[in-house]
């Protein structure tokens, strides 16, 4: 799985970020703090950066923007305590249920999606 670390790496050192659509930088990039590019618009995109710094730099700000708001320390400690949250429940649920050794797989299942979706 792809995560869009690129993305987040790129727009703090303050370079724009052009990706290739239909990859994990949609959800990133989609409100125009990147790019998204289909094969054939990849010379466009670099000519259009290079000569309209304004374009690039609004693009950048946007992105940073983002960055801030989006992975902002906060926002991640929400997400870890509500993985957390929902591990602490599901584990009651199977501590109480009569079949534990059954529903432990349910917690593991759902530990690996909150997971995959917070490196998302």
């Amino acid at each position: 799985m792809k995560a869009n670390t690129k993305w987040v790496e790129y727009t703090c050192v303050g370079a724009a970020v052009l990706a290739t659509r239909g990859l994990v930088y949609d959800g990133c990039c989609d409100d125009g703090s990147g790019m998204l590019l289909a094969d054939d618009e990849w010379l466009d995109a670099l000519e259009m950066l290079t000569d309209d710094p304004d374009a690039r730099y609004e693009m950048v700000c946007r992105a940073q923007e983002k960055v801030e708001t989006v992975y902002s320390v906060e926002n991640l400690q929400a997400q870890v305590l509500s993985i957390f949250a929902e591990a602490r429940r599901a584990r009651d649920e199977a501590n109480a249920a009569p079949w534990p050794h059954v529903l432990s797989g349910t917690l593991a299942a759902i530990a690996g999606r909150e997971l995959k979706m917070l490196l998302a």
